[in-house]
């Protein structure tokens, strides 16, 4: 009897260690509130506090910093598995950097990720954080030899392009001046994987679809065939139309309807209401004149950045009227920028993008009604 009783006493104890042990690997990220300034300029990025210290996704920095002295590329080395951080070499946007902030408060966990800068490893603190990594802005600055700042009083974070890291009180670019607005870059948001959105038009193989206009670098698919023969779909950035159907826009001679689809998310298996983002989607329309013997063709690609909101969709007098008259002309799907058949990754959990169809109730004029985006939580069990 003791010796059974010692022994439950240990699995007690060794599941309470282990229970802690996760516990102190997980922290509260909140979003910080604050205004943050390059060289003097206002810009919107990304940051969550966390044990006191501003956090910052690395291609927000690199986005912020791009085009000075103090420039580096971030890559995703697929064979190594790691981040890569290039000094003196321009940055590659690839669509979602500089997003407007999040209001939620989220669960940060101690990120795996490997970060290395010119081939050395990096030791940066770093969260994940809604399925994205961030680290710590001191510790990247001070690696970068970046000038960075912060005022309590303002709650303002200067990032100074002009000077080393220790030496803020010598730059030259004055820290001072409040522009009317921040600026963003034109991508909303962007995927959280970082190596499947950077695209350019030779990268183009003999099974890839491109559906972008002429001068949109856009985002780039994972791959939808095989290793043998790889297959990738060029998308659009997001909210710029594909190229056929802004084609059908400027030809089709119809008057040009505008209306704001509003939306919220919904998970069926948890019944989570107004809880889950980040994630994309796309528009597809079924229309005879835009999918030439297709049953649905891709519209537009959106970033749900937010558990409720809005997106602007164009179309044609007739599709609207189709539309008003009950027709489903317009559907929202998942994409496949992070994962193959439509699923996203939220906060580590796996979720299918169900969508939903837009009806007439979504875009008439008086009090349309919100479109319910559909979730569902996938299980590989």
């Amino acid at each position: 009897m003791r010796k059974k009783r010692t022994l439950a006493i240990a699995a007690g104890l060794s599941a309470l260690m282990m229970a802690c042990a996760g516990a102190a690997n997980t922290a509260t990220a909140t979003p910080t509130g604050n205004s943050i300034y390059v060289d003097g300029k206002q810009v919107n990025g990304a940051a969550y506090m966390t044990n006191s210290n501003n956090y910052f996704k690395l291609r927000d920095i690199a986005a912020m910093v791009n085009n000075s002295a103090k420039q580096f590329e971030v890559s995703w080395n697929q064979a190594a598995k790691r981040i890569d951080l290039t000094t003196n070499k321009a940055y590659t946007v690839v669509g979602g950097e500089l997003a407007l902030p999040s209001a939620t408060t989220k669960t940060a966990k101690e990120s795996t990720a490997v970060v290395y800068k010119d081939g050395a490893k990096a030791n940066y603190t770093g969260y994940t954080i809604a399925d994205n990594n961030y680290y710590k802005l001191r510790d990247l600055c001070k690696d970068m030899d970046i000038g960075v700042k912060y005022d309590a009083n303002t709650k303002r974070v200067d990032i100074l392009t002009t000077v080393g890291y220790g030496k803020e009180e010598d730059a030259t670019t004055p820290v001072n001046p409040t522009p009317t607005e921040p600026t963003t870059p034109e991508q909303p948001s962007a995927p959280s994987k970082p190596d499947n959105s950077t695209s350019s038009s030779d990268e183009l193989g003999p099974r890839d679809c491109d559906y972008r206009q002429p001068g949109d670098k856009g985002l780039k698919s994972v791959n939808c065939g095989s290793s043998v023969n790889p297959k990738y779909y060029f998308y659009p950035s997001y909210g710029n139309y594909t190229k056929d159907y802004q084609a059908y826009l400027d030809n089709c001679e119809e008057e040009i309807v505008t209306k704001t689809i509003y939306y919220y998310t919904y998970c069926t298996q948890t019944s989570e209401k107004d809880v889950l983002d980040g994630f994309p989607v796309e528009i597809m329309v079924s229309d005879a004149n835009v999918t030439q013997g297709k049953k649905l063709v891709s519209v537009m690609l959106q970033y749900i950045d937010s558990p409720t909101g809005s997106f602007t969709l164009k179309m044609p007098k007739s599709m609207y009227e189709r539309t008003m008259a009950g027709e489903w002309v317009f559907r929202i799907v998942g994409t496949n920028l992070e994962n193959v058949n439509m699923k996203t990754t939220i906060n580590g959990k796996l979720y299918e993008i169900v969508g939903a169809k837009i009806n007439g109730s979504d875009v008439r004029d008086a009090k349309p009604t919100r479109i319910r985006l559909e979730l569902a939580y996938y299980s590989e069990d």
